[in-house]
């Protein structure tokens, strides 16, 4: 299957991921760039919460219950739009209501000059063609083929429970991992990018891999420089020159989208870190400290209550780097009001509300960070720098010992250096502070309370707080990106003043003469952008989705007689296979159950006592039989020992073909499948 061919199936994941969220946020009353950035991060929202809904009412969840939750949403959000208006009547006094925004926008300086909107339109049309080109041509080439997979080992899970949610229709947070769990209650685990996939493949009949691949792109290609955008424009202002610059840059970050889409892999984290600068946009317009053009406060507000639950679904953590993220914003805003109200001579019990409001985010951080977090045992992830190396990599966006790029690395510097110098900007400057030294604990602190304390919410895992690096490093490099490319261009206008006063004054040129200048400035900026960093990403996050003979979790024989298993078992029947060795992926791949559908779960005991047999050397005997009917178990998948982690974890039958008990099905090279002939 070429590329070429999945471009219906690319198209339909783009009108799942923004066609229910536009509505929505058309209903809330966004517009503009903030409507189509925050549009697929709603979407998420309304799939995750129809699915846990669905999974409560006990009914099958698909692409109807989302268009029920969009619909139900968009009337919500008219009617909270109307009541005001009614309530107001049509004698509100809106002079009085101009003066309290003037007042408001006087107290909390910002603000850039607004453009004509279709300049600013096209610029943002430009930014993001950019991006989402440069993005999908190296994510293309990163996967190899539409078909290919991750060899990685959560992918065992992801896959599975992607097949689970598609087949039973039960793709809620709280129930979808019922897959591993026979004879326990589940437990929460966020299925948000699950069931976007799910839903592509119901819309489109896609194959999975297919599915997976081309939802990762939309992801990466236009959800992330769209977020990215805005958060700049939230200090930049929505300007034709900071959009461009912006979208060019959201592609020099090898860190994001790319280390998460090659390390675990982390397939959810990388969406819910698709969603943050939106949810971070939308905190800072309501802390009104960004620049002008922004949504109203409440407007933002109900935006990001629309924003938050998908974000969670889809990862939790990403709530807790939201709050580290967002508190300089916050933080500023409170402080400021109490100096507003010092000044204006209110009364001490005026100053309750912004002490309150300290008070009420100290405690969500306190909250967030003691408990959205994993187990302890399960944060193994220590040390593997100097400190000294870890702020480095965290100042270049380099980390993990990956390549600098060089031109982001100096518009990180010179946006440091605006940031310190203009107030309204300092938010930005001190959310790439926080995420910094975040990395920096992980990256370099010693295995402790204090390390489990600061960064426990991630696993104290340094590729986890390594990809959330450049969430605030766009801000501050579109800043100091902006400022070069304003002087470079005010250089320009100075040396050729004068000589083009002709056309100068024809108006017609002159927009010609912008559009020429923003194109080949785009082409200009992404050849300085596109350095080693992202192809040293680009190959690396390549050798897990080669498919070879010696592959890490599928060889190409094991990949070949996968293909051909739904050819030789019957659709009921529950096939064995150690999930180390990739034997499990026949559910995902073959749509053929698997007896352990992931390398850790909750066995049933007939499934125990079967897999006991199963790996005994001696030869099989009849008493078998009564596991393998209760389980419908009949059917053997041997990949050899050879696991995804080079372990030896006997978790499925291994050298079936030396033992006497069993029929040879189907071979190909050293995959073999097999049915138990002892039970007839």
């Amino acid at each position: 299957m070429s590329w070429w061919q999945t471009a219906p199936t690319l198209i339909a994941a783009c009108a799942v991921f923004f066609l229910p969220g536009l509505a929505a946020a058309r209903a809330i009353g966004l517009k503009g760039l903030p409507m189509w950035a925050a549009a697929p991060a709603i979407t998420v929202s309304l799939a995750g919460v129809s699915a846990v809904v669905a999974g409560f009412a006990g009914i099958r969840w698909n692409i109807v219950s989302l268009l029920a939750m969009t619909v139900l949403t968009v009337l919500v959000a008219v009617l909270v739009r109307l009541a005001p208006r009614r309530a107001r009547g049509s004698t509100e006094d809106s002079t009085a209501a101009g003066t309290r925004r003037r007042t408001l926008r006087a107290v909390i300086p910002s603000g850039q000059p607004r453009s004509i909107p279709w300049v600013t339109a096209a610029a943002a049309v430009l930014g993001l063609g950019v991006a989402a080109f440069i993005l999908a041509f190296r994510l293309v080439h990163m996967f190899g083929a539409p078909e290919n997979i991750s060899q990685t080992y959560d992918n065992i899970f992801h896959l599975n429970a992607i097949r689970y949610a598609f087949d039973t229709g039960n793709a809620s947070s709280l129930l979808i991992s019922g897959m591993t769990s026979s004879e326990t209650p589940p437990t929460f685990y966020p299925a948000a990018w699950h069931d976007m996939v799910v839903l592509l493949m119901q819309l489109t009949g896609a194959g999975l891999p297919v599915a997976v691949n081309i939802c990762n792109i939309v992801i990466a290609a236009l959800m992330w420089p769209l977020g990215a955008m805005f958060l700049a424009s939230r200090v930049l202002g929505t300007r034709p020159i900071p959009l461009i610059v912006t979208g060019v840059l959201a592609t020099g970050f090898a860190a994001f989208p790319y280390l998460m889409l090659d390390f675990g892999v982390l397939f959810p984290y990388a969406l819910s870190l698709a969603v943050l600068p939106v949810a971070l946009g939308l905190v800072v317009s309501l802390m009104r400290q960004d620049a002008d053009g922004s949504p109203r406060g409440w407007v933002a507000a109900v935006a990001l209550i629309g924003v938050i639950p998908g974000m969670a679904l889809a990862h939790p953590s990403s709530v807790v780097s939201l709050l580290g993220m967002a508190a300089p914003a916050a933080v500023y805003a409170l402080v400021h009001a109490g100096k507003v109200l010092h000044r204006a001579g209110r009364a001490p019990a005026w100053y309750l509300v912004p002490a309150g409001g300290i008070i009420v985010y100290a405690a969500l951080v306190y909250f967030a960070w003691t408990y959205l977090r994993p187990l302890e045992e399960a944060s193994f992830w220590g040390p593997f720098e100097t400190q000294a190396q870890a702020i480095g990599e965290a100042l270049a966006n380099a980390p993990q010992g990956r390549p600098i790029g060089w031109f982001v690395l100096i518009c990180t510097i010179v946006g440091i250096a605006v940031c310190v110098r203009r107030r309204t900007y300092q938010w930005a400057l001190g959310s790439f502070l926080v995420v910094g030294a975040l990395f920096v604990v992980v990256a370099s602190s010693p295995i402790g309370d204090f390390r489990w304390a600061v960064v426990g919410v991630w696993y104290n895992d340094s590729y986890r707080l390594a990809s959330l690096l450049p969430i605030p490093a766009i801000a501050v490099a579109a800043v100091g990106c902006t400022a070069l490319v304003q002087w470079l261009a005010d250089r320009v206008k100075h040396v050729v003043a004068g000589r083009t006063a002709v056309l100068a004054g024809t108006a017609r040129y002159s927009v010609a003469a912008a559009a020429v200048l923003g194109v080949a400035g785009a082409a200009v900026l992404s050849w300085l952008v596109q350095g080693q960093n992202i192809t040293s990403a680009q190959v690396r996050g390549s050798e897990s989705y080669i498919l070879r003979e010696d592959g890490a979790l599928l060889s190409t024989d094991e990949q070949a007689l996968l293909e051909r298993v739904d050819d030789q078992v019957p659709e009921d029947a529950t096939v064995v296979g150690s999930p180390w060795t990739g034997a499990s992926l026949v559910y995902a791949l073959a749509d053929r159950k698997a007896l352990t559908p992931f390398v850790y779960g909750d066995l049933s005991g007939a499934a125990q006592e079967l897999l006991k047999e199963l790996n005994d050397d001696e030869p099989l005997s009849a008493d078998i039989c009564d596991e393998a009917a209760s389980l419908n178990s009949y059917y053997v998948l041997d990949f050899g020992s050879r696991e995804v982690h080079g372990g030896n974890h006997a978790l499925g039958p291994e050298n079936v073909g030396n033992r006497e008990g069993f029929d040879l099905i189907d071979s190909e090279g050293d995959a073999k499948l097999y049915r138990i002939s002892v039970c007839g």
